[in-house]
């Protein structure tokens, strides 16, 4: 598995001229040339003239990005640390050390893998690196425009915000949050969506929120009132759009987006 992840992303960057930014879960890995691992674990696709095999260092497993240069090389690898109750208990993943998540040169990128961009701590640390650039991969399982929970009247968009939108806040140094969300159905049970955004730091008292200005769906400015740093520069567009302009109460709205 890896192999394919490997050269589909390095060949990627290579192709766009581009930093690519992808996440699998898998083990720490080795690269072996002997041939007896080669025989042994070898693809019979490639069969014979396969030069390398990877082979896992440990059992353990992690949920981690890692990073390709333009030139296609690969720069950094960065495991999740703080685990939802699904990786720990259906995947059985181990969760990353909080002290090698380390800032990532020349652009001081920092990663915060999905929920981690939530955590105090870690915002702090990729802060206190002078961080500049935080990338926050996510794969949010479930239907996007919902509550949180089917025991929540809270809407999933609005907890999002004290994310990738809130993060500025609780920082000094980091000046742009880019957080992707994977889309899309694997088999009909299960959905995976989101709306990925781009934003920057910018104070209010700069520039006030203005009622054409992005934001998730189901929301209007008074949800956000309170987080006071952000601009969302880009915002990923939903399956449908929001009925805003419509004469309705926001329940409303958020029960025909549902």
């Amino acid at each position: 598995m890896w192999r394919a992840f490997n050269e589909t992303f390095s060949s990627l960057a290579r192709l766009l001229n581009a930093t690519i930014v992808s996440a699998t879960f898998g083990p720490r890995i080795i690269k072996s040339t002997n041939p007896e691992d080669i025989q042994f674990y070898g693809d019979p696709d490639l069969y014979p003239n396969q030069t390398e095999v990877y082979l896992p260092l440990t059992k353990d497993i992690y949920n981690t990005v890692h990073v390709y240069a333009p030139n296609g090389s690969l720069i950094a690898s960065r495991d999740k640390y703080h685990l939802t109750s699904e990786e720990i208990e259906l995947l059985q993943l181990t969760p990353g050390k909080l002290e090698e998540n380390r800032v990532i040169e020349p652009n001081n990128l920092c990663i915060a893998i999905c929920l981690d961009a939530f955590f105090l701590d870690i915002l702090s640390y990729l802060d206190s690196q002078n961080c500049t650039i935080l990338i926050q991969p996510s794969y949010n399982f479930g239907m996007w425009a919902s509550n949180f929970s089917s025991e929540s009247s809270f809407w999933q968009p609005l907890d999002w915000t004290n994310g990738p939108l809130a993060l500025f806040e609780k920082t000094r140094n980091i000046q742009f949050s880019i957080n992707p969300m994977v889309t899309g159905n694997l088999f009909s049970d299960m959905i995976v969506d989101g709306q990925t955004t781009i934003n920057q730091r910018l104070s209010r008292k700069t520039r006030p929120l203005e009622s054409h200005d992005y934001l998730y769906i189901g929301l209007d400015l008074d949800d956000v009132q309170n987080i006071s740093e952000f601009q969302t520069l880009a915002l990923a567009q939903w399956a449908r759009d929001d009925p805003s302009g419509a004469n309705l109460t926001k329940q409303e709205r958020r029960e025909l987006l549902h």
